[in-house]
């Protein structure tokens, strides 16, 4: 087919092909051009392109730890390489300035658009607008690669198996030992047995239950996925294992990592957290604590949420260096301290861990007196210290198990630590250590054969630091992750500290904890570049983790009888409701009837959402900004108002308005205050925990475009 070339959109084109209907809304794709267009920088780690990410479409679009997902393959400078869907070009961009020749096709015009415009600096990449399965060149390939694509083919390709038929065109044009890549969910993914929604789909439990149609995206486990690979043709499949999932991964792991002797994989995944993009945050179990254990049954490679692929039809060079069994990246730094860490398998069995800069050479790691350690060292064998704090999070009594479970590291912290001259003993912040254990918390401590070794000592101040401040990084570091029991909700930061202190007759004061959570602060500021949200000295230990735990108690009557046995009126109409929900699917053509019913819209309303938000109520806002953002149609603004502080950042969200009122007395008058100050068309006031349809804005346009007279509508 031939295809015409645009210079002014850096597109080719043929002209019988307009585009498909998959799209992420199009006045965020819209937008999303408009802020490419104005980005002097559009690389990998464009800090321009990161300063707009304000939801999670921008953040799967701009953020430069979607290009991680490709760092452990082996490209050449100067290869091929046919990108099969490339969506809006993050993978793009890196496989461009990786130096490869690059062939770019996506089927959606705003999306293959986007891309043009942000490679257009690049001439080794040329960007095809066209339908995936009428592709059609000439030529072969080194590497063609089908990153989050596998699983759309029921919506695309024809025949009776459409996943077949993607495959087929994919080899087609690989080159005599050339290698496929493909990135796709695993069906059997953790999370999805941990509560989290399908992520194509928004349902629990979909991929489990095996609910796909012919209407949905489809995934697979592991042993279907490379017997339909094979089917296709291939005669080699490898297996790569991204955590916590392909779109935004943090380490990836080879398959022969989970067969070497002494390497912990779920000690290297501890910090990893899985998020369900529909917006859930109810957990069954931790899934730390579940890795470990699938992890030591031998089958965790099976669970992992995503799988990441190399196959090939013919004898090919192996993707990645055989002795190199996992990597992890921190590309959320500043640049200075951006690293990527590799563990590499040496000859008699030695495991060497090599960490270094992750991104352009040439810039100096300094920050605010931080010295940023890198280089090789020795991994070491043993399970790390965090462990039984997680364990202590759902254990009865929660709250005096975790005291427990952190006294021997506080104990071999302060072994690390001496009191300050003339100072009370007794007092917690009469401890200083050196400024080189800023990260001697759990997550770096590795106990083995009744051995405590420091690993990953990464971070150095100048001068001692207030023992008191590492612990509290310890605390903060360990409640932020994994889930807790409901009781957890009324311990504080300072009170596990004072319960710690106490066991080893010591006490700690408030003005301290204070200073230490400033110090934290500051810290962070400098390693991120970025004012992160704090917590104070009374934030309860539940909400500094994203996630909470369900209380199956909580699901039972009195007796131990299940409440559900006799189901009130209200629970079988919020049943009926669920089961409603968990048959309706949002697929493309339904995108494509929505823009086109809101192309004929006679003006597009502009929704302002109020909300009240009380103390506590920080969790439930949370739900709702995040379905504000999976909203279909985009053009609306929220204002809160509250008297708490803004948390940091907000500023930077333009569609975000954050108001300090006194106390509430004064909300009413500021909320009318604000109806009056901004021309919107529409004013939904929602309680914070309001979680909306992603169709719910779009809705209420419709139905206002039909009714131009109505003032009200009344939404259940």
């Amino acid at each position: 087919m031939d295809h015409t070339y645009d210079p002014t959109t850096n597109l080719w084109t043929r002209s019988d092909f307009t585009g498909i209907g998959y799209s992420d809304g199009q006045s965020f794709e819209l937008g999303l051009l408009e802020t490419i267009r104005a980005s002097a920088d559009r690389s990998v780690f464009s800090a321009e392109l990161q300063g707009k990410i304000g939801d999670w479409r921008s953040e799967y679009h701009l953020t430069p730890a979607r290009h991680c997902l490709l760092r452990p393959l082996q490209f050449a400078p100067g290869e091929s390489l046919l990108e099969l869907g490339c969506g809006c070009g993050a993978i793009t961009r890196y496989l461009g300035e990786r130096g490869l020749d690059v062939t770019a096709v996506e089927g959606g015009a705003p999306r293959a658009a986007i891309t043009a415009e942000r490679c257009r600096d690049l001439p080794n990449v040329r960007v095809m607008l066209d339908d995936l399965v009428q592709f059609e060149s000439d030529r072969q390939f080194d590497w063609v690669t089908l990153i989050g694509v596998l699983e759309y083919s029921p919506y695309f390709a024809p025949g009776p198996d459409p996943v077949l038929a993607y495959l087929k065109q994919a080899l087609r044009y690989l080159k005599p030992g050339g290698r496929l890549v493909i990135a796709i969910e695993n069906q059997l993914g953790l999370k999805y047995f941990n509560g989290c929604g399908e992520d194509h789909q928004g349902t629990p439990f979909f991929g489990p239950n095996e609910l796909y149609g012919e209407n949905t995206a489809v995934t697979f486990g592991k042993e279907r996925l490379e017997a339909i690979l094979r089917q296709a043709g291939c005669s080699s499949v490898e297996f790569l294992y991204p955590f916590p999932d392909y779109k935004i991964p943090s380490a990836i792991v080879s398959d022969c990592a989970f067969h070497t002797p002494g390497f912990a994989v779920a000690d290297l995944l501890l910090r990893t957290e899985a998020r369900d993009y529909a917006g859930r945050n109810r957990r069954l179990f931790s899934e730390q604590l579940v890795a470990r254990t699938l992890e030591d049954n031998r089958v965790l490679q099976h669970f992992a949420n995503s799988f990441l692929l190399v196959a090939a039809v013919d004898a090919a060079r192996p993707s990645t260096r055989a002795e190199e069994l996992a990597w992890c990246f921190a590309p959320g730094r500043q640049a200075a301290f951006r690293t990527e860490t590799v563990f590499t398998r040496e000859t008699g069995g030695a495991i060497r861990v090599t960490k270094a800069r992750l991104g352009p050479a040439g810039e100096a790691a300094t920050g605010n007196g931080i010295a940023h350690q890198l280089g090789a060292s020795t991994y070491v064998p043993g399970r790390l210290m965090a462990w039984p704090m997680l364990k202590a999070k759902l254990q009865a009594n929660a709250e005096k198990e975790l005291v427990a479970a952190y006294l021997p590291y506080t104990q071999h912290l302060l072994a690390n630590s001496q009191p300050l001259p003339g100072s009370n003993p007794l007092l917690l912040d009469s401890w200083e250590t050196a400024g080189r254990h800023i990260d001697l918390t759990p997550f770096n401590l590795v106990e083995a054969a009744g051995q405590i070794t420091p690993i990953d000592e990464e971070w150095a101040l100048p001068a001692p630091i207030p023992a008191g401040w590492v612990l509290l990084r310890a605390i903060i570091q360990t409640s932020a992750l994994s889930i807790g029991r409901k009781e957890l909700a009324r311990t504080t930061l300072e009170s596990l500290l004072t319960g710690i202190a106490a066991q080893l007759g010591m006490r700690v004061e408030r003005k301290h904890i204070d200073a230490w959570l400033a110090r934290e602060a500051e810290f962070l500021k400098a390693a991120t570049g970025r004012k992160l949200r704090q917590p104070t000295a009374q934030t309860p230990l539940l909400e500094l983790s994203a996630n909470r735990l369900v209380d199956l108690d909580d699901l039972r009557g009195e007796g131990g009888k299940d409440a559900a046995a006799e189901p009130s009126e209200q629970a079988t109409l919020d049943a009926q409701y669920r089961r409603w929900l968990a048959k309706r699917s949002f697929v493309p053509a339904d995108a494509r009837l929505i823009e086109r019913s809101i192309d004929a819209w006679k003006s597009r309303p502009v929704f302002q959402i109020l909300l009240r938000l009380a103390d506590g109520q920080q969790a439930l806002l949370a739900d709702t900004f995040e379905s504000l953002n999976h909203q279909f149609y985009g053009n609306w603004r929220v204002d809160v108002v509250t008297p708490l502080p803004a948390p940091a950042g907000l500023e930077e969200v333009p569609n975000i308005g954050w108001h300090v009122v006194p106390d509430a007395t004064q909300e009413k008058a500021t909320l009318d205050l604000l109806q009056a100050a901004h021309s919107c068309d529409w004013i939904l006031d929602v309680p914070p925990g309001t979680i909306l349809d992603p169709l719910c804005l779009w809705r209420i346009g419709h139905e206002a475009d039909a009714a131009p007279d109505a003032v009200a509508f009344y939404v259940d």
